[in-house]
């Protein structure tokens, strides 16, 4: 009672805010200026040069350098969340957090950071009722991403092959409870008088743009805590395969901006998507790059349709101009370029393991076909568990059969289904490049492990997909706002009694 006594003034002055005009924060001149700065190129390139500079310290010292760099960025988006109806400039923030990962060892006292964790728990509180809604929207990714969710906490029912609990639970929360509540957040508490398509494109530009940066740098300096990790790029927040699998959906983004944009900055946004394409073959990874060689010529190709004919002249010429210097560095450079191309694939088209990881998968498949042996399932080979301990089998289809059974790949194939009609139902320029990041992305992940990797891909795709579906004002299946309907009048009816 002593506790709650002298905790009342501050509960009350906590109130008496509350309790204020909704849109007192948001119209203060200060805060104004602020919010315009968050929708800026600024905006973006100070976020590049922030995590840039924390990544560079990071080689130098990097267990305070990480625990500072994540800290810093969980305070940011504490801020925002605050000051900011629209949280859509903490998406960004989401992405570039991974780039305060400088080394793939992480500190023994990384749970400082829990403490910014903790600040950004109380101020989404405080949003959540400061900025209230009148309508909760569940838009057309909810009921899927549910189902997928419960055929993972199913997957693996009646298996007796060794599986791990945190393996299942935390593969849940990164694959399936992550990405829905960015997904709902955005829906929800997201910008509606911005142009979010463009936003959520150039927050991709820049994302891939500080990649390249940090892929030239590892090759320039050569940072000794990286360069002797597996013998292949290593950027400390992943491995060459994991940054080619960023790459595949940040470069045709680039395109879309270049398209999208009337001005001559637009040849920018595509040499920027020129850079990140040539980087996919930086990163050495044999099967990202012949992906990622059929997604650009793809992409490089529609273009040509997609534009006017006066752009389409300008971007013909580009084209003439970087094939030109192209030729022109591959005689400068032949010996190196074809020492590069010998390196990587020096071992022929070796399957690094691969098919043995498949003949495993289809064993499990075989034996427990309905639910899978369950994500959290301990396999043979300790070399492919990921960070939360999924064992990754390198191939979308196979994993989630052997994983999750019959069950659980209806569900995820419910969800493919159901991004593709929020594509199809409002075709235009935008889901035109969704669907070449598509060929890419989801092509190579029947090769690798983009599909299984939670944060921040699966956050990514699925930003990319709601960003289209509210600017696009698609509705959501009725069944919610039946629901919804009934919870209300059963409120109202016992505020009544």
């Amino acid at each position: 009672m002593q506790l709650l006594y002298n905790c009342a003034p501050y509960i009350y002055n906590i109130y008496m805010l509350c309790a204020l005009d909704r849109n007192y924060i948001i119209e203060n001149d200060i805060i104004k200026k602020i919010s315009k700065f968050f929708y800026s190129d600024y905006y973006f390139i100070a976020l590049f040069v922030v995590t840039t500079l924390f990544w560079g310290i990071g080689q130098m010292i990097p267990g305070i350098a990480i625990v500072v760099g994540i800290s810093t960025m969980l305070f940011e988006i504490a801020a925002i969340v605050v000051i900011q109806r629209d949280v859509l400039p903490i998406v960004p923030l989401i992405f570039f957090t991974m780039f305060c990962l400088s080394s793939p060892s992480v500190p023994s006292y990384m749970w400082i950071v829990t403490i910014p964790a903790i600040l950004v728990v109380g101020a989404a509180l405080f949003h959540f009722f400061y900025y209230r809604i009148e309508e909760f929207k569940f838009g057309k990714l909810f009921f899927p991403m549910g189902l997928f969710f419960i055929a993972i906490l199913l997957g693996g029912i009646g298996a007796k092959l060794p599986a791990s609990k945190t393996g299942t639970l935390m593969g849940a929360l990164l694959i399936v409870i992550g990405p829905l509540f960015v997904y709902l957040i955005m829906l929800n508490y997201g910008g509606k008088n911005i142009e979010m398509r463009r936003y959520i494109a150039k927050t991709m530009m820049y994302f891939g743009f500080t990649m390249v940066v940090h892929l030239i740098s590892f090759y320039v300096f050569k940072p000794v805590g990286l360069v002797a990790i597996e013998g292949v790029p290593h950027l400390g927040y992943g491995i060459s395969n994991t940054i080619a699998t960023y790459f595949l959906i940040t470069f045709p983004m680039c395109f879309y901006l270049y398209v999208t944009t009337g001005d001559k900055k637009s040849y920018v946004y595509l040499l920027v998507g020129l850079l990140q394409f040539i980087s996919i073959i930086l990163t050495t990874s044999r099967g990202a790059t012949i992906f990622g060689v059929v997604e650009f010529f793809v992409t490089a190709i529609v273009t040509i349709f997609v534009l006017d004919k006066k752009k389409r002249k300008g971007y013909l010429l580009f084209t003439a101009i970087v094939l030109a210097v192209g030729a022109v560095m591959f005689v400068l450079l032949y010996n190196k370029v074809i020492g590069f191309i010998k390196y990587m694939f020096s071992d022929g088209m070796n399957d690094s393991g691969r098919f043995e990881l498949y003949r495993e998968a289809l064993a499990c498949i075989t034996e427990y076909p309905v639910f899978g042996a369950g994500l959290g399932y301990i396999g043979k080979w300790d070399k492919v568990f990921n960070s939360i301990g999924i064992y990754m089998f390198h191939n979308t289809i196979l994993q989630y059969l052997a994983c999750l059974g019959i069950v659980g790949l209806i569900a995820y194939a419910y969800i493919y289904f159901v991004r593709l009609e929020i594509l199809f139902e409002h075709w235009d320029t935008y889901s035109l490049y969704i669907l070449m990041i598509f060929i890419g992305f989801e092509g190579y992940s029947l090769l690798n492990t983009g599909t299984i990797q939670g944060y921040p891909t699966a956050i990514i795709l699925a930003v990319l997909y709601v960003a289209h579906e509210i600017e696009t004002k698609q509705k959501e299946p009725r069944i919610y706002g039946d629901i919804l309907k009934k919870l209300k009048v059963k409120r109202i009816i016992k505020e009544r009694v």
